[in-house]
């Protein structure tokens, strides 16, 4: 078997041999606003952008909607397993809610336009919050509707079939899901992991499912539709805005067209664009509509949730009465635009706030913003109507095409291929509006040929399946950043940072200097990748005996100056996306003979990344990209290096330590044991930053010193080890008094007797009070700081205090000691909150 070059050579995406693997095409285009799929088999008569539209089958996802796409709704119920499983999509998971909630149901969770928080969250799991308040994990939700969408899936193809095909084999399915174009790597990982866990997919990284561009494949939809007069196309090129409802979305692309067909198509800029799709047209219509009725932020919400039938009723007058059909001819001072107020929202507002003037708020709110330019509202009492003038209206769209402006009028005076685009193409749910259609071309001018897709809805969704079948149609794409490896190389005085020198003895015990944390790049911003040419590169491990080897994917935005000295993993601009474990068959071999051949895929729609043992070439494999651990990353090295801490921890045992007003967990039974107190507590958190440290590097050190009336020394500069805490502190007596001078005293003089060479010291101290001598502590300190550890070497300090339901007793020394420290103070309040202060502490 020989490598996947971009994907499982087994299977056939395109038309150009009889490999039968592939059956059917399923195309999900999720939205913001509106989500629809359709599906079609692979027959011997397709070619490539050839395609009989009506093979191609719509997914019906629900039963109120005969459009293409239905609103992006999904409603949960429990089932008898006390599980949640996803009942309703669309109109009808709308209507069943509302339905539900008048009968006082509250066995049900209901989401909508929740897409954005993938592209605003930078977390691996964020979090979204349901109409009734609950709060999910949005993988969650994801995995439910791509389990609903498949549901429907299956019967779709068992109703075209006519039951023949009873069971569906997933192997021969692929699955395109639409994203945009500006769309984070993370958050492809996100829904990957929710179709993974859906069921639809046999494991995480499998092929059988692709991500595919928007705006490109509304693209090929149009060249598509285009096909009779083919030739005219040939090498033209065209601006593509897709204007959904989360993002806008514009791609650049050129056609090559040989023999009356599509070749290929080529990307040939950077995609731009950002998160002002039309929900945030529809943002300012709603923040109007509150300063309206003159309700707080918190009333809104209640409003929202307290009455959704009529919340949804207006959100769905502006989408269609309004938003989309509105004439740019009619966005002026002299236009009125009716907006009727649902029965069920007066009733509601009177009940719950006592709104029943209109009129009076109509008033209200023209005086306060007598000063916007902008023509006053007006009520209808007799048609419960606001009365609305186009101006107003076309104010809603000011802030997303001010955006929209920003990024075109930068793409005119900065890139020289774009003033030689041919065609203006527009695709999405917004290009439906003629006056956004027409605000982008007058910032264009009128030297191009404007196009929309004329049924934008089933534009992308038929790209898209016509993508599955044929992923490689796009060939070239442009790098949307810089991208590279943490790397290690031999240290060159010329371009490295003395403090990330490290010394490491090589299989011949010689001594060799290198610089970590190196941001190595392979790929610059805006470079041409092409399907065809991966980046190859060779891997040895740097040490005998591993079983496997790290590396760390990394990005920057920035532009890269070749001639500037080296960047690192924690440079300003530079993102860790993730690690991948590469495995080493044979550690046992000489380093010099476990090669291992690693190809970096950029061009794809994910980056995929495959690894070749040259000693043996049959063993190869696909590596997972793994997100989860961009943050907290392991040094790669165990030797000394000079970015190691020595960290010694002070730790208040006096008396009032005894009090049980905050407890340790049962993760370490002898805390529970010995100290099922505020001091068992602490532990806990000291525990934890130990192993955060270790984390971060391996190689630090630290010493801990327990005080109340006196001090003593329990560990003295020892390896991150957590078991010494046990070791060492399982007698502790408490003892009136809190005598932090004599913590100090001893804490100074044990790093006098350390060589704190390469090493940074820090100083943490946690107490529950202090009983003064606060003066002796600040002279003590101000001396510490000025002398070498505190000048050259860099010694911080943290304090940490703990006071429960008492008053902060000496909180002002604890202050006091971390600003003469140039460290921070800290106050914790929990368990929770002490834990998470000590990671903080250890990740700094």
């Amino acid at each position: 078997m020989s490598l996947p070059f971009v994907y499982d050579s087994t299977i056939n995406y395109g038309n150009s041999n009889n490999n039968k693997k592939i059956d059917l095409v399923c195309a999900i285009d999720f939205g913001t606003c509106r989500t629809g799929a359709a599906w079609m088999e692979k027959k011997c008569r397709n070619e490539r952008l050839n395609i009989a539209l009506t093979d191609i089958i719509r997914i019906y996802l629900d039963p109120q909607d005969q459009n293409f796409k239905t609103t992006t709704s999904i409603l949960f119920q429990k089932d008898n397993q006390n599980k949640w499983e996803p009942i309703s999509f669309g109109k009808s998971a709308e209507s069943e809610y509302l339905r539900r909630k008048q009968q006082n149901n509250n066995n049900c969770e209901f989401f909508k336009n929740f897409k954005m928080k993938l592209y605003q969250n930078n977390s691996i799991n964020p979090k979204i919050q349901s109409y009734s308040g609950a709060e999910w994990e949005i993988i969650e939700v994801l995995s439910g509707l791509f389990k609903f969408i498949n549901k429907k899936f299956v019967e779709s193809v068992k109703k075209y079939y006519k039951k023949k095909k009873n069971n569906l084999d997933n192997e021969k399915i692929q699955w395109v899901l639409t994203v945009p174009a500006i769309w984070e790597d993370q958050a492809k990982e996100i829904m990957r992991r929710a179709f993974y866990k859906a069921g639809l997919i046999s494991s995480k990284d499998s092929e059988n499912l692709l991500f595919c561009y928007e705006p490109e494949v509304a693209a090929i939809d149009f060249f598509q539709d285009q096909k009779k007069q083919i030739k005219y196309f040939n090498n033209k090129k065209l601006l593509v805005v897709d204007a959904g409802g989360g993002t806008i979305d514009i791609t650049l692309m050129k056609s090559i067209i040989k023999n009356n067909k599509i070749e290929e198509f080529e990307i040939l800029m950077v995609p731009k664009g950002g998160d002002f799709g039309s929900i945030y047209i529809d943002q300012q219509f709603m923040k109007f509509f509150q300063s309206f009725l003159n309700l707080n932020d918190n009333q809104f919400n209640h409003f929202k949730n307290e009455c959704p039938r009529g919340f949804l009723r207006l959100e769905n007058i502006w989408e269609g009465d309004l938003k989309i059909v509105i004439q740019e001819k009619k966005m002026t001072k002299n236009d009125d635009h009716l907006f009727e107020l649902p029965r069920i929202v007066l009733r509601y507002l009177e009940k719950r706030f006592g709104i029943k003037d209109f009129k009076g708020l109509a008033k209200e709110f023209n005086q306060k913003n007598r000063n916007s330019g902008l023509s006053e509202i007006e009520w209808d009492d007799d048609e419960d109507q606001l009365v609305i003038y186009g101006d107003r209206i076309k104010s809603f769209f000011e802030e997303p095409i001010d955006k929209l402006k920003k990024y075109l009028n930068n793409l005119k005076q900065k890139s020289e291929i774009l003033r030689q685009t041919d065609i203006v193409f527009f695709t999405g749910g917004l290009s439906n509006c003629e006056y956004f259609r027409k605000s982008v071309q007058k910032i264009l001018g009128n030297n191009y040929q404007y196009n929309k897709a004329p049924y934008p809805d089933k534009s992308i969704i038929i790209g898209a399946v016509l993508f599955g079948f044929d992923p490689n149609i796009v060939s070239t794409r442009r790098s949307q950043f810089t991208y590279g490896i943490l790397h290690t190389p031999i240290f060159n005085p010329q371009i490295h940072d003395q403090n990330r020198k490290i010394v490491i003895r090589n299989s011949n015990n010689q001594q060799i200097e290198y610089c970590q944390n190196v941001f190595q790049p392979y790929i610059f911003r805006e470079d041409k990748l092409k399907l065809s040419e991966p980046i190859i590169e060779i891997f040895t491990p740097i040490k005998k005996n591993l079983e496997e080897m790290k590396i760390y994917i990394l990005r920057t935005e920035k532009q890269w100056d070749p001639n500037s000295k080296s960047i690192y993993f924690d440079s300003q601009g530079v993102k860790i996306m993730g690690s991948v474990i590469i495995p080493i068959p044979e550690s046992n071999l000489s380093l010099n003979k476990q090669k291992l051949e690693v190809s970096f895929h950029y061009a794809t729609t994910e980056i995929k990344i495959f690894m070749k043992y040259l000693p043996d070439p049959t063993i190869q494999k696909h590596l997972s990209l793994n997100y989860d651990q961009s943050e907290g990353m392991n040094k790669l090295f165990d030797e000394e290096s000079n970015n190691s801490l020595h960290t010694v921890l002070l730790i208040d045992i006096s008396g009032s330590m005894k009090k049980d007003d905050v407890k340790p967990t049962d993760e370490h039974t002898w805390l529970q044991n010995k100290y099922n107190n505020r001091l068992g507590a602490v532990f806990e958190a000291v525990i934890k930053y130990i192993n955060q440290r270790k984390d971060l590097n391996p190689n630090d050190r630290f010493s801990l010193i327990t005080y109340s009336i006196r001090a003593g020394l329990k560990i003295k500069n020892q390896p991150l080890d957590p078991d010494l805490i046990e070791t060492n502190c399982s007698n502790l007596r408490a003892a009136n008094g809190t005598n932090i001078y004599k913590a100090f005293d001893l804490a100074i003089s044990t790093l006098n007797q350390i060589n704190l060479k390469n090493t940074t010291p820090r100083i943490i101290l946690f107490s529950d009070g202090a009983d003064g001598g606060i003066n002796k502590v600040n002279k003590q300190l101000n001396k510490l700081m000025k002398s070498n550890i505190g000048t050259k070497i860099g010694l911080t300090i943290y304090s940490v205090g703990f006071f429960g339901k008492q008053s902060n007793f000496g909180e002002d020394m604890l202050k006091l000691i971390a600003k003469i420290g140039k460290g921070q103070y800290h106050e914790t309040v929990s368990l929770q909150n002490m834990v998470e202060t000590f990671i903080k502490i250890a990740k700094n």
